[in-house]
């Protein structure tokens, strides 16, 4: 997850973290009543503002009970309402469901510099490009190809967090040179970190 951005998970969601490179995390426990309209169905991912930065950081120096009339009341107040009308950021990497589909999917994810064209990928899960291109889109809400920038976003931003030379991410991501990269991601950050 980049830098000012803060993953949403509704309760009784099974979950777990992994951090990549030197990161920071902050955590906050909302009921549900606390949350109210701002409580997300599924996980999801929002810009964070300034005020929820701070307000966050603040929560966080707190005792872990505070006195909801008090000052840890308000700042957590503050958080829900910063919460509740924060944007949403398309960085989620959906998987699709068909068998077939998961697991090109899964074997790109362990080596997203595989590259075949879009026939190549359909024959390669035995159905025709037609029927591939519809289902992968039905089933992640994404074109084939943005889901593929996507990975390779990710991936890069996973390999330089921890500390690996732009050169060396691109071959691994599937390019040719750092400056294909680097236009890649330009494109893919401004289509997935715009606001929905």
């Amino acid at each position: 997850m980049p830098s000012g951005y803060a993953l949403l998970v509704p309760a009784d969601i099974p979950h777990e973290l992994a951090g990549f490179g030197c990161c920071e995390m902050r955590a906050a426990f909302f009921t549900d009543e606390a949350l109210g309209p701002a409580l997300p169905a599924e996980c999801r991912v929002i810009a964070v503002s300034d005020l929820l930065d701070v307000a966050m950081k603040s929560l966080a120096t707190g005792p872990l009970l505070y006195d909801v009339a008090g000052r840890g009341g308000h700042l957590a107040a503050l958080v829900v309402d910063e919460i509740a009308k924060a944007p949403e950021i398309h960085i989620a990497l959906p998987m699709p469901h068909a068998m077939r589909l998961r697991k090109l999917c899964r074997d790109m994810i362990q080596k997203p510099s595989l590259d075949l064209d879009l026939d190549g990928w359909a024959q390669h899960v035995g159905v025709s490009r037609s029927t591939f291109t519809r289902q992968f889109r039905s089933e992640t809400g994404l074109s084939f190809a943005e889901w593929r920038r996507r990975l390779r976003m990710l991936h890069t931003l996973t390999l330089q967090a921890d500390g690996v030379p732009l050169r060396q991410a691109a071959r691994t991501a599937g390019y040719r040179s750092a400056n294909a990269l680097r236009d890649m991601m330009r494109r893919t950050m401004s289509e997935t970190m715009r606001p929905s």
